[in-house]
């Protein structure tokens, strides 16, 4: 019996990590996805339509907001360095975010006009607020994972998802409508940095050393010269649907494909971001000893591509049953709509974690290109939807089909940077 338990406790450092951030991002997951049910019968698709527009917006502008500096936190040998990189991620952010608060507060009534819905008017002030908090999150969650910090990083997402949960059902009894979702969104956005700081050791203390930041800040020029845009435009086709459904479509309709992300996607996509956030480190430890990477992206692709194919082949047959068992009847058409997209999340779910490997080789003239080409293939997707007048159902099996060549043409590319010699893809 000792010896069963001791093959299923993983052996390795990697796979210990990717287990305590697994652990975490289940426990973290698990609770909005209990109480989705419940969400479901006090909120209607129109408010999570609201809330998806909101969350949108600032995905799309956490791409820029640090300059993508914070993917150099995990480069730099000495830990001193990575705490100049964690500082001048915080002052870009900071800056950046009191320009975009300024220039809303200057444009707000054309912003509102041109999302086409009412209700995103006063939420639109609380952007640059929440934008950088994610910064802030995101820039430590790297440098906590850099020091192998995984716990943290691990319980941060758990008080995330906590304050979410509990905000968006009592904040419900305060006032009706996608009120309680998007303040739930914003008091989480809050709590989730606040964690990781409390955190932070004695020795971890950030300097803002205005010599040592603009030495960083040009050894890694590369991240917002390049690095950025790609990151842009990844945000770009990832939530451009988000922005333009209820345009071209309706908030309703964007409302519940919202509702597939939440209870569907969401677990998915926050499992292959911790094992990618591993993968990182893993990766630019071998870089830096001039090891072959190859090994660890067959690894990452036989694991995760066992559990996307069970995971997502399960759901095909039985996700719409699932929608209506799980949110009413009302949510049925969520459910058909997951059923479309499920051929895309399979690759997707493989791929994602590995395309860390243009950060950590700081191939980010590549990237760029990818990301560029991602986001074309987005527009070009929805255009043709619109130039069709394609129902929303093939308009989503036409996207799908798009996303699947598209994220095989980036797997292809992943290996090639893993073949190629570090200073030849510079």
């Amino acid at each position: 019996m000792c010896n069963i338990f001791k093959n299923i406790i993983p052996k390795s450092s990697f796979a210990k990590n990717v287990l305590t951030l697994i652990t975490g991002t289940t426990i973290s997951q698990a609770i909005p996805i209990a109480i989705s049910p419940i969400l479901t019968r006090i909120y209607g698709p129109e408010d999570f339509g609201v809330l998806a527009l909101f969350v949108s917006l600032i995905t799309i502008f956490s791409a820029v907001v640090t300059g993508r500096y914070e993917l150099a936190v995990m480069l730099p040998k000495e830990d001193k360095k990575s705490r100049s990189i964690v500082a001048l991620c915080i002052l870009i952010s900071l800056v950046f975010c009191t320009v975009l608060f300024i220039v809303i507060a200057l444009f707000h009534s054309y912003f509102v006009e041109l999302l086409e819905d009412d209700r995103i008017s006063t939420w639109l002030y609380f952007v640059p607020l929440v934008l950088f908090l994610v910064g802030l999150f995101n820039t430590l969650n790297y440098y906590l994972s850099r020091k192998k910090e995984f716990q943290k990083v691990a319980k941060a997402n758990v008080s995330k998802s906590v304050s979410l949960s509990v905000s968006q059902l009592l904040f419900h009894f305060v006032k009706s409508g996608a009120f309680g979702l998007v303040l739930g969104r914003i008091i989480s956005a809050i709590v989730a940095p606040l964690f990781l700081l409390f955190n932070l050791k004695k020795s971890d203390k950030i300097s803002f050393n205005k010599e040592k930041l603009s030495t960083v800040a040009k050894r890694y020029i590369d991240f917002p010269k390049y690095a950025m845009w790609a990151g842009l435009f990844n945000n770009l086709a990832l939530n451009f649907n988000n922005l333009v459904i209820p345009i071209v479509y309706s908030t309703s309709i964007l409302g519940y494909f919202a509702l597939v992300y939440r209870v569907l996607v969401l677990p998915f996509t926050l499992v292959s971001t911790s094992v990618g956030q591993v993968f990182f480190k893993e990766v630019s430890e071998l870089k830096n000893q001039n090891k072959n990477v190859s090994n660890v992206i067959w690894k990452v692709v036989k694991k995760m591509g066992l559990i996307s194919v069970l995971g997502f082949g399960v759901l095909f047959f039985t996700v719409e049953y699932l929608f209506v068992f799980v949110f009413g009847e009302e949510w049925r058409i969520a459910g058909i709509y997951a059923q479309y997209l499920i051929p895309m999340f399979v690759i997707r779910f493989v791929v994602s974690p590995l395309t860390l490997i243009h950060s950590a080789f700081e191939a980010h003239k590549l990237s760029l290109l990818l990301q560029f080409l991602m986001f074309l293939l987005s527009v070009l997707s929805m255009y043709i939807a619109y130039i069709f007048k394609l129902d929303f159902e093939h308009f989503l099996m036409l996207f799908s089909s798009v996303m699947v060549m598209f994220y095989l043409l980036r797997f292809v590319v992943i290996i090639y940077i893993a073949k190629k010699p570090y200073n030849e893809l510079n």
